[in-house]
């Protein structure tokens, strides 16, 4: 390589360092074993792939870090089931209720508000910066090493919060 290539390669922001013959043994695995448990595996081969693109991505010469687990993503889909699934569906029958006995307005009303309860508690972007690691503060563990030592307390959306301080704590 020239000079100039070596430096065209150097200024890129993002960098990815995989193979496909590192990811096909997890992706041929997480396909059998989804395939076997009948998709219930899905959860864990989502934080196994994204463990291992995140891990392999490098941005301004820091690698990222995806800490989350199987079990926390099967947790937040059994919630978001119980929370926001069955009461969706209760709800869709009043509003229609509603409709049909002309009284659209409160149907209105009442969908907004259902609407802007279910984006306050869901808190996707809280969850993938909870488990999601660039360029943490100076003196902050990383949060395998943080939890590897128990220095993690719980979340309601994430199990957990990073034990560094400011924007990487949940």
């Amino acid at each position: 390589m020239t000079d100039e290539q070596n430096d065209a390669q150097s200024d890129k922001a993002f960098e990815f360092h995989g193979t496909w013959q590192e990811y096909a043994p997890i992706a041929f695995t997480n396909l059998l074993l989804t395939i076997v448990t009948l998709g219930i595996y899905r959860f864990w081969a989502t934080a196994r792939t994204r463990r291992y693109l995140w891990s392999r991505t490098r941005f301004i010469d820091d690698r990222f870090e995806w800490a989350g687990t199987g079990m926390e993503l099967f947790k937040g889909a059994v919630m978001v089931f119980f929370v926001i699934g069955l009461p969706l569906i209760g709800f869709n029958f009043l509003i229609q209720r509603l409709v049909l006995n002309g009284d659209g307005l409160t149907a209105g009303v009442l969908g907004l508000a259902f609407f802007l309860l279910v984006y306050w508690l869901v808190g996707v972007a809280r969850f993938r910066r909870c488990v999601t690691g660039w360029r943490e503060p100076i003196g902050a563990e990383s949060v395998a090493a943080a939890r590897t030592r128990g220095w993690l307390t719980a979340s309601p959306i994430c199990g957990r919060t990073s034990s560094a301080p400011s924007r990487w704590a949940c």
